[in-house]
C-alpha cells in the first residue's frame, strides 16, 4: 500500500538519482576512463560525489586521490568477480582501492550507476527504509559487498510488486 501511494504522487527525481543516471554516459565508461587526464576525471567525480553523498565531507580527499579512485572505478567496471566482491574491495577500509572518507555511499552510487534500473542506492535513508520494511537484516560480520548484495535482493522483491519500477524510483520511495 505504501508503494502504491508513493507511485500515485511521485515527487521529482532527487539530485542523487539524476547524477547516478547520467554517470554512465558522461564519465563512468571505459572510453572516458581510458583517455581522460586526471583533471578531467576529477572534474567529473567531485560533482558526482557531492550529489550522491550527504553530507559530502570528503570532496577534497577525492580530488587529491583521484588516481586511486580511478583504479577502483576500472575495477568496478571491468573486474571479473561478482559486483558485491568488487564493491567490497573499494568500500572496505582495508580494501586495495579504499580511500579514507569515500565509503559505501559513494562506491555504491558508482556501482548503481552501472545499472540504475536494477541496482540499489545505498544511502542512510534507503538503508533505514529497508530496515523499517523488514527487507534488510544485518549481521555484525557484513562487509559493504554483503550488505549491497542483500540490498539488491530486497530491491528485487520490491520490483516483483511492479516490474516497471526502477531502482532509482525505489530509492526515492525508501527515502520518503
Amino acid at each position: 500500500p505504501l508503494l502504491r501511494v508513493h507511485l500515485a504522487a511521485p515527487g521529482p527525481p532527487s539530485a542523487r538519482s539524476l547524477a547516478v543516471r547520467a554517470a554512465r554516459a558522461d564519465w563512468l565508461n571505459p572510453d572516458f576512463l581510458d583517455t581522460a587526464d586526471e583533471a578531467a576525471v576529477r572534474d567529473r567525480l567531485v560533482p558526482f560525489y557531492e550529489a550522491v553523498v550527504d553530507p559530502p565531507l570528503h570532496a577534497t580527499t577525492l580530488a587529491r586521490r583521484v588516481r586511486v579512485v580511478r583504479h577502483g572505478l576500472n575495477h568496478l567496471l571491468r573486474g571479473g568477480d561478482p559486483l558485491p566482491a568488487r564493491l567490497d574491495r573499494c568500500a572496505r577500509g582495508d580494501g586495495p582501492y579504499a580511500v579514507p572518507g569515500l565509503g559505501p555511499a559513494f562506491w555504491a552510487a558508482v556501482a548503481q550507476a552501472t545499472d540504475p534500473d536494477r541496482l540499489p542506492g545505498w544511502t542512510p535513508a534507503t538503508d533505514r527504509g529497508l530496515l523499517r520494511l523488514g527487507l534488510l537484516k544485518r549481521s555484525g560480520r557484513d562487509g559493504p559487498g554483503g550488505v549491497f548484495g542483500r540490498m539488491s535482493e530486497a530491491y528485487t522483491q520490491i520490483q516483483a510488486a511492479d516490474p516497471a519500477l526502477t531502482a532509482t524510483v525505489i530509492d526515492d520511495f525508501l527515502a520518503r
